[in-house]
């Protein structure tokens, strides 16, 4: 019997919960899956699920054997892919995930870019805002702005693509309105658009040459969704600070204005770099399509990288 067969099936039941749902995905019974993972157990003389509960449980020899086997499946199903990479040049699939609002304005525009220079390559796109472990959803890389957790894990890898500065803007008709802020100390009489953190009232930082300051400013509208910020200040609501690649098309098409362009700018404490990651997986950095789609991202983020 293929012990990667074997391993497989093993893998699929405990994700699916149920030897009846891995057998149904696999066109196998849940006697037929059951002694597959029966055979494993024989293979590696050790008990891997405890079959008394109603839910596939694993014991602890079970835990080791699934992190090991998904990683063996893994490479071993880059394998074809990978020779024929080589082979044939870039064909295959990939897939991606980001955040929605980065994967709308920024990344969805370069995958396109890569996909005219490779032809041969589909791609899945998937945008969440809700965090997607790499392995178990077979992404082959996701896109991030800011550092996580997971990145502990000696599985992954985290590769800095690009910075972009931020931008201070605002609707015309707002600054018709309002005026328009010469200095930082002006946006406290402002209407301003913010992300929603867990404090009394949202401080801005702003630098100019070695010269640093905070304004707290006033929140007409908090949101932790950076397109609700957008559309707010399309909408003359208030001044918003957001990252260039989310806005630089409403300012080439005068939607939006910048102000205040003789700053670097920053909500909060984060960096005055708005920074993005490639997070992926150790055991597919050596894929030829997941290099060429880096190597496209990195050469377009550095047009707007900042020293």
């Amino acid at each position: 019997m293929d012990t990667l067969q074997q391993m497989r099936i093993f893998v699929l039941s405990v994700r699916s919960g149920s030897f009846s749902e891995a057998g149904r995905q696999m066109d196998l019974s849940p006697a037929s899956v059951s002694r597959y993972v029966q055979a494993l157990e024989e293979r590696f003389g050790a008990r891997l699920v405890n079959r008394s509960s109603r839910r596939l449980s694993l014991t602890h020899a079970g835990e080791v054997l699934m992190e090991r086997a998904s990683r063996v499946l893994q490479e071993y199903d880059e394998i074809k892919p990978a020779i024929a990479d080589v082979g044939q040049g870039l064909q295959g699939r990939l897939h991606v995930h980001a955040r929605e609002f980065i994967g709308h304005h920024l990344i969805a525009p370069l995958t396109a870019r890569f996909l005219e220079q490779h032809p041969e390559v589909d791609v899945i796109l998937t945008l969440s805002d809700k965090p997607l472990d790499l392995i178990e959803n077979n992404i082959d890389v996701s896109i991030r702005t800011e550092r996580g957790n997971e990145i502990k894990q000696l599985s992954l890898v985290m590769k800095k693509l690009g910075s972009w500065p931020r931008v201070v803007c605002a609707s015309p008709s707002y600054l018709h309105q309002r005026g328009k802020p010469r200095t930082p100390l002006e946006l406290a009489q402002h209407d301003c658009l913010t992300y929603q953190f867990h404090q009394a009232a949202p401080v801005w930082h702003f630098r100019r040459g070695k010269e640093e300051e905070q304004v707290k400013v006033h929140a007409r509208v908090q949101s932790s969704s950076g397109e609700a910020l957008r559309r707010f200040a399309l909408q003359g609501q208030g001044i918003a600070l957001m990252p260039l690649w989310s806005v630089s098309a409403d300012i080439e098409a005068g939607r939006l204005v910048a102000v205040l362009q003789g700053y670097h700018a920053t909500p909060t404490n984060a960096p005055f770099q708005h920074n993005v990651f490639a997070v992926y997986q150790k055991a597919r950095h050596q894929s030829a399509r997941l290099k060429a789609f880096l190597q496209t991202l990195v050469a377009s983020m550095s047009q707007a990288e900042v020293a």
